[in-house]
C-alpha cells in the first residue's frame, strides 16, 4: 500500500514538473535589495533565479542594479526605486505582441541584440536549463 501510494506521488511530481511554464528571463545581477512578486508570492531576487510571465520586479531606493537577461537576447537593467511586469498581456493594434518588460515606475536600461523571433520553449541555452 506505502509502495503504491510512493509510486503515485513521484509520478504526480514528474508530471508537474513536465507541465512547469517555461522562464522568459534570468536575473544575472543583483546589487542591493530586489523583491519578485509572483501571484501572491513575495520573494527576495537572488542571481540566478529564473523570471516567468507576468512576474514583477521592484527595486528599492538603494539598489545600484537590477540586470535582466532575457531568453531572446534583450538585457534590462533596472535602476533604483524600479517596478517592472515581465511579458505583460497588453491589448496592441499589432497582432498582440507581447512586450518583454512593461516599465510602471523608475528607469530601465535596455541593451543587447533581442532577436526578431522568440526561441522556442524547449530550446534555450545551456544555463537556462542545468539544475545547478
Amino acid at each position: 500500500m506505502f509502495s503504491r501510494a510512493l509510486c503515485w506521488l513521484i509520478g504526480l511530481s514528474f508530471a508537474a514538473m513536465c507541465y512547469a511554464e517555461a522562464p522568459i528571463a534570468l536575473a544575472t545581477v543583483v546589487e542591493g535589495d530586489a523583491t519578485l512578486l509572483r501571484q501572491t508570492t513575495r520573494l527576495a531576487v537572488k542571481p540566478g533565479m529564473r523570471l516567468l510571465a507576468l512576474d514583477m520586479l521592484e527595486t528599492g531606493p538603494k539598489t545600484n542594479i537590477v540586470r535582466i537577461e532575457f531568453t531572446g537576447g534583450a538585457i534590462a537593467d533596472l535602476g533604483p526605486q524600479t517596478q517592472v511586469m515581465l511579458a505583460p498581456k497588453l491589448a496592441s493594434g499589432a497582432k498582440h505582441r507581447r512586450a518583454p518588460l512593461y516599465a510602471l515606475s523608475g528607469w530601465v536600461k535596455l541593451s543587447g541584440t533581442p532577436s526578431r523571433t522568440r526561441p522556442p520553449a524547449h530550446c534555450c541555452p545551456s544555463r537556462w536549463t542545468s539544475l545547478a
